[in-house]
């Protein structure tokens, strides 16, 4: 059976990223939103700018479809790390399920006053806690995937992990006119880095949506820190001049 999926027009699944990144701040764990939900949060954000439309108005007309630019996914990835809580395993892993549990609300009203959310975790655990959010209409079970350390990061180089954290930015998206959820995440140019560093088709999508919505909002991409991120080498630098070179054509 496979899993339910999720994007960000799921009001729910943003209400639950708005509510990750504060509580998970309270904790001190210095969290970011990474993945596809990272690539969803900035495509939204970008397009949001491009058009100066909430995200709630955006796809209302057929200008533009939604399956052209956010790709479901069916969980939220999240990196945090405390380097003071770290080397004490015990209290580390405690912060983390205590800031899972923190997340559960009961009866609490959308900003935007159309909703009302009660949030419960039916699986704890310190790398894959499961939520079930329940709003007026809708039932959701939301998995979470949790990288609480620099041996998480599978593919780039450990030393990198506390370095993205702590260049994530809070993005305050524009949902609608009651709704402005802050979501901190790996930077554009950073989340670009991550996908630039894997091989497969849908970080290759990812790739060429947040490169097309960069260019059409006139967000800039760093191509250094993206090179100082992957590795400063020839290779890497023609990767990336051949990746910003793709997406140039596509507007």
């Amino acid at each position: 059976m496979k899993n339910p999926q999720y994007d960000i027009l799921d009001a729910e699944y943003c209400f639950l990223m708005d509510r990750i990144t504060k509580v998970f701040q309270e904790k001190g764990l210095n969290p970011a939103i990474v993945g596809g939900a990272a690539v969803q949060t900035h495509v939204a954000n970008l397009l949001t700018k491009a058009y100066n439309k909430s995200l709630e108005d955006l796809f209302i007309d057929d200008d533009i479809r939604p399956q052209d630019f956010i790709r479901r996914t069916d969980d939220i990835d999240v990196a945090v790390y405390n380097p003071s809580l770290a080397s004490q395993e015990t209290m580390y892993r405690n912060s983390i399920l205590d800031a899972v549990r923190a997340l559960e609300c009961k009866n609490v009203k959308s900003p935007d006053e159309n909703d009302i959310y009660d949030i419960r975790v039916t699986r704890i655990g310190l790398k894959k806690p499961i939520l079930l959010v329940e709003s007026l209409n809708k039932v959701s079970n939301i998995k979470m995937n949790i990288a609480n350390c620099p041996s998480d990061l599978y593919i780039l180089s450990n030393d990198k992990y506390l370095d993205m954290l702590e260049n994530s930015k809070i993005i305050e998206l524009n949902y609608n006119a009651g709704f402005k959820p802050r979501i901190r995440l790996y930077s554009l140019s950073d989340v670009i880095a991550t996908k630039l560093s894997h091989k497969r088709a849908k970080d290759q999508f990812d790739l060429m949506v947040l490169g097309k919505c960069a260019l059409m909002s006139k967000e800039p991409i760093d191509k250094q820190r993206i090179l100082r991120l992957l590795g400063e080498s020839d290779e890497n630098r023609e990767l990336i001049e051949a990746y910003l070179k793709k997406i140039g054509e596509l507007v």
